[in-house]
């Protein structure tokens, strides 16, 4: 039988709104975060998520980047080859990026020096998002297109 591993959990608190007018009152979603400390492809850590009753994260905006950066480095957790999120390249003739889960398109992008890339080599093999890079390259957080049979640790959400 599965069983993962998570060693770290971060809490993200979205404030969805926060009105209050008579008996309405503001919503809170919550994310929570769990990063994964085995080596997968990025096909392997989405069924590692699902497996787990979670799914791939998605990162679609400056505080939920920061509080998964603030969850790996409280947990001490730093991976020098970086983590698998949910993101990959669906649309090669307009290099548009989407999140798996979702389905939906990048709005929010965090991507590093000279990123994505769209080396036509590493178009056969899909190219896939990972948190962090390879290169060490002061960007441990920035994100990296990559070939998706890479393996690496990664990020699953709760929400």
């Amino acid at each position: 039988m599965f069983r993962l591993t998570f060693l770290a959990l971060a809490a993200l608190f979205v404030v969805a709104a926060s009105t209050s007018h008579g008996n309405t009152t503001g919503t809170i979603q919550a994310k929570k975060y769990y990063v994964v400390n085995e080596d997968r492809s990025f096909v392997g850590a989405m069924l590692g998520c699902r497996q787990a009753g979670l799914r791939l994260a998605s990162i679609t905006n400056a505080t939920e980047q920061l509080l998964l950066q603030v969850a790996i480095d409280n947990n001490n957790l730093i991976n020098l080859s970086g983590y698998w999120i949910g993101g990959a390249l669906e649309a090669y003739e307009t290099y548009t990026y989407y999140w798996i889960e979702t389905g939906a398109e990048f709005i929010y992008k965090n991507w590093g020096y000279s990123q994505p890339q769209h080396d036509r080599r590493l178009l056969r093999s899909g190219l896939c998002v990972r948190a962090g890079n390879s290169y060490l390259v002061e960007e441990p957080y920035q994100w990296e297109s990559i070939n998706c049979n890479s393996k690496l640790y990664y990020i699953c959400e709760e929400s």
